[in-house]
């Protein structure tokens, strides 16, 4: 069979026209320049977050902890892998234990039914975290939530200090010039704060021993722009309704107690 002229000619003028239009779209629409081109991050920037995660039959859990510091910037990427490290770390121990705990690798049959193990009702553990910066600080606030199937989860607090020049892990002793009671200093200030925060429902039994001048008590501290900031985590100063308490005492309360370097 013959080709047809008339198909041809229609074919050929197709062929143009879409090449027509392929032209006029590059013209109209030009390749970026090269400024013009986003740039992919060198590394993870300050707020985001590394997770583990686990979703196993009878368990949950979900962690997060940064992915960097602003170490990185004021005392270097190795100190900045340092916290990094220690964050994961802490994470990873606190997961394990409470998995122990729980006695997720010996359940039996009768546990399981007992407590109605499966689909929503579930051993879990969550970590999540907040930041705070003075001039001289950096502090990660980690807030632990553990439902172990009680009445109701229970919640408590691990908290990390560096110091911004040096990257070194600070202990709240570490802020104080050697040799000074600020022990006994923060107890009082922290009951006075307390009693006038809980008003009557300050439990004095329950607020006198958590608040006594001993290293435990005040073990989860950050610092945040000119104060010394203290978390009572709940059961500490008060019964699981009040929830966790805050004691925020200004450096300049603390002046002569403080190394000069945190005032």
């Amino acid at each position: 069979m013959k080709n047809d002229p008339k198909l041809l000619i229609g074919g050929v003028i197709l062929i143009l026209l879409i090449l027509g239009g392929v032209l006029w779209y590059m013209m109209s629409n030009p390749a970026p320049e090269p400024s013009e081109l986003p740039t992919v991050p060198a590394g993870p920037s300050i707020g985001q977050s590394e997770r583990i995660s686990e979703n196993g039959q009878y368990h949950e859990v979900s962690a997060e902890y940064p992915a960097t510091t602003p170490l990185r910037a004021s005392a270097g990427a190795e100190a900045d892998a340092a916290a990094v490290a220690a964050f994961r770390s802490f994470e990873e121990r606190i997961i394990e234990t409470f998995k122990d705990q729980s006695g997720l690798a010996t359940l039996t049959e009768e546990e399981i039914e007992m407590f109605g193990l499966g689909n929503e009702r579930k051993y879990a553990i969550g970590i999540d975290y907040e930041m705070y910066q003075s001039k001289a600080t950096v502090s990660y606030v980690f807030m632990i939530y553990e439902d172990t199937l009680g009445a109701h989860p229970n919640g408590y607090y691990r908290t990390f200090t560096f110091d911004l020049e040096t990257g070194a892990g600070l202990q709240l002793s570490e802020l104080f010039a050697p040799d000074v009671d600020y022990l006994t200093v923060l107890s009082q200030k922290s009951r006075e704060a307390l009693y006038e925060q809980l008003g009557e429902n300050a439990v004095s039994d329950m607020l006198e021993p958590g608040t006594t001048p001993d290293e435990d008590n005040y073990q989860n501290f950050y610092l945040e722009g000119d104060a010394l900031v203290i978390i009572f985590a709940p059961y500490q100063v008060g019964p699981w309704a009040i929830g966790t308490q805050e004691v925020r005492i200004p450096t300049s309360e603390l002046s002569g107690m403080l190394k000069a370097e945190y005032q």
